[in-house]
Formats: C-alpha cells, structure tokens, sequence
C-alpha cells in the first residue's frame, strides 16, 4: 500500500512537467518540420515569434559575449541579433569569462526550458480535478508560452524559486541554500 502511494505520489508530480515536455516536443518538431505551421499556431495564440526561438536569451549570451569583446553592453550590443542593450541584472554579465556565445543560443534555450519543465514537479501537485485543471491551465498560458519560447530569463527565476521552495523544507543546511538561491534569484530579477 504504501508502495502505492509513493508510485501515485510520484505520477502527480511528474504529469506536469511530462505534459508541458510533451507540448514543447511537439512545438520542437513544428518549428524543424513545419515552420509555416509553427508561426500561424504562435500567431493564432497571441504570440509574436521572431524568425528564430529563444530569442530574449539570445540577448543576454550577445551581451555576455560583447561585453568579452570589451563593448558596453548597457549602451548598445552588437552582438545581438537586435543590437539591444543589456537591460538585465549585471550578474548575467559575470559568466563573460566562460566560452559562451550567440552559436549556443538553441542549446541554453532548450537547457533552461527542461529545466523549467522539470522544476514544475518540484510544485506542490494540486488537488481534485479543479486544481489541476487550474495549474494546467497556468502551464499552457499565453505568458508561460511567451516565456518558452523566447526562452525568457524569468525561467531561471522561476526554477531558482520551486526549487528553493524545496530546500526550504529541509534541515538547517538545506534551508540555507535555500536563501541562498531565493537571493540569487532576486539579484538576478533585478
């Protein structure tokens, strides 16, 4: 019985981040197979999709890789596909000395948004049919797609809280990591 339990326990909280992983799948295989198809769903959903995905971290690896190059990203960013300035926290800017760049845009973009998938069964599993239908309703939001599909830097921040959410619960040493990623996560908000 309490094998059961833990198998029930663990299905809810992986059916979240296992639909959202599915959807993006699917997303994966219209923007490689189906790209006319890909720009009239995001259109017919709202979205304004550029030319290529993951585009707001697109402008935090050309600020990290401008700011390399010595340029003053906070003025104006070359690197970047929009020539946008930097408009994000200046810790983003302190991995300027890893070999990081613009060519790995698709790879951190699909990185942080399993990681974003993941982190959703770090969430409390709702309860009842109301419930979930209400966080799977938040999961396939207009902004939540938004957010995956420019990859946004608000991903990070919210897979810093759900899992500090989770190191909260822990002993001493866990909770104070715990405080340590909800200020990190802060700082890099803003």
């Amino acid at each position: 019985m309490a094998r059961t339990r833990t198998l029930a326990g663990a299905a809810r909280h992986a059916a979240l981040p296992l639909l959202a992983a599915l959807l993006f799948g699917a997303f994966v295989i219209l923007w490689r197979d189906f790209q006319p198809l890909y720009f009239h769903l995001l259109w017919g959903l709202g979205q304004h999709p550029f030319w290529f995905p993951f585009l707001d971290i697109h402008a935090v690896l050309a600020s990290i890789e401008c700011q390399r190059m010595g340029f003053d990203v906070y003025v104006a960013s070359p690197c970047d596909v929009l020539n946008r300035p930097h408009v994000y926290s200046p810790l983003f800017l302190v991995v300027s000395f890893l070999p990081i760049s613009i060519g790995a845009t698709a790879v951190v973009g699909v990185v942080l948004n399993l990681g974003f998938f993941l982190s959703l069964g770090a969430l409390p599993p709702p309860s009842g049919w109301r419930g979930w239908s209400l966080m799977v309703l938040a999961t396939l939001s207009s902004m939540t797609l938004y957010a995956v599909e420019r990859a946004n830097n608000d991903l990070i921040i919210f897979i810093a809280a759900a899992v500090a959410g989770r190191l909260l619960l822990l002993s001493p040493p866990g909770r104070w990591s715990g405080y340590v990623l909800v200020m990190l996560a802060a700082l890099l908000k803003f």
